[in-house]
Formats: structure tokens, C-alpha cells, sequence
């Protein structure tokens, strides 16, 4: 009898340690688990922070698109304001580029750099070949203003969507 309590005792207290054993381990996991989780939910509201700020500035240059379209002859107020437009797409493209110099490799960065330059060029290109039929006008600013405020309008989304997450 003595013997079978000793023997009892011992396996009860063995089999308490291994609960423990895999409870600490369960508990790890789901610590690790809750952990990826909480990342990539910063993840997401990083994305999500920037799709808002964007979204924003779409609001903002609304009242500036409006000052344009309704223009009957070009002023400078529309120069102005279509220099706006562009404005604030320039800053947001300069503020997501240096986010993603913090959070790209070397490599990435190198990469997105060449790419970055050659798309300089598109862009440049693209305002002139927009705004070309405005040459030696007062329109040729604003035209040439608007084709840079969309083309990089257009390279902040592809930034944010394709490297923030």
C-alpha cells in the first residue's frame, strides 16, 4: 500500500509538471501568436494611415480642381491652384519615399531608387508632351502643373499600395 501511494504520488506529480510543461508552451504560442497579430495590425494601420492621408488630399484638391473647371480664361489664380494640386502630391510622394528608405533592404532600396529615377524622367516627359500645345501661352503652366499633379498621384498610390503594408 505504501508502495502504490509512493508510486501514485510519483506519477501525479510527474504528470503535474507536464501539464505545466505544455501549458507554458500553449501559453508561449498564443503569447507568439497574439504577437503576429498586433504586427500585422501595425502593418495594416500603416497602409491604412496613408490611404487616409491620401484620401485627404483628394478632398483638399477638390476646392482646387473646382477653381480650375470653372476658369474661363487662364489667371493666375488657376496656376496657382494647379500648382497646389501638384504640390501636395509631391510632398506625400517625398514623405511615403522616406518611410520606405527606413523600412526597405538595402537592395530594395537600391532597386526602388533606379526605378524612382527612371520614373522621374516618364513624368517629366509626360507634362511636356501633356502641356506641348500650350507652349509661349499663359494655359502652359497649368497644363503642364495638372500632368505632374497626376502622374504623381498616381506613383504615390503604387508606392503605398505596393511597398506599405
Amino acid at each position: 500500500m505504501k508502495k502504490s501511494i509512493v508510486v501514485i504520488s510519483a506519477v501525479l506529480f510527474l504528470a503535474g509538471c507536464s501539464d505545466k510543461t505544455e501549458s507554458n508552451s500553449i501559453n508561449q504560442d498564443m503569447e507568439g501568436n497574439q504577437e503576429t497579430i498586433v504586427s500585422e495590425e501595425v502593418h495594416q494601420s500603416e497602409k491604412q494611415i496613408y490611404l487616409d492621408k491620401l484620401n485627404a488630399i483628394e478632398e483638399k484638391n477638390i476646392e482646387f480642381e473646382k477653381v480650375i473647371q470653372k476658369a474661363e480664361a487662364p489667371t493666375p489664380e488657376l496656376q496657382i491652384a494647379a500648382e497646389k494640386i501638384f504640390t501636395s502630391w509631391d510632398d506625400i510622394l517625398n514623405e511615403v519615399y522616406g518611410v520606405l528608405k527606413k523600412n526597405l533592404s538595402e537592395s530594395e532600396m537600391a532597386d526602388l531608387k533606379n526605378e524612382q529615377l527612371q520614373w522621374i524622367e516618364l513624368r517629366d516627359q509626360t507634362a511636356d508632351n501633356a502641356a506641348a500645345d500650350y507652349l509661349n501661352t499663359t494655359s502652359y503652366g497649368i497644363y503642364l502643373s495638372q500632368s505632374l499633379a497626376k502622374t504623381t498621384k498616381d506613383r504615390v498610390y503604387e508606392l503605398v499600395n505596393q511597398y506599405i503594408e
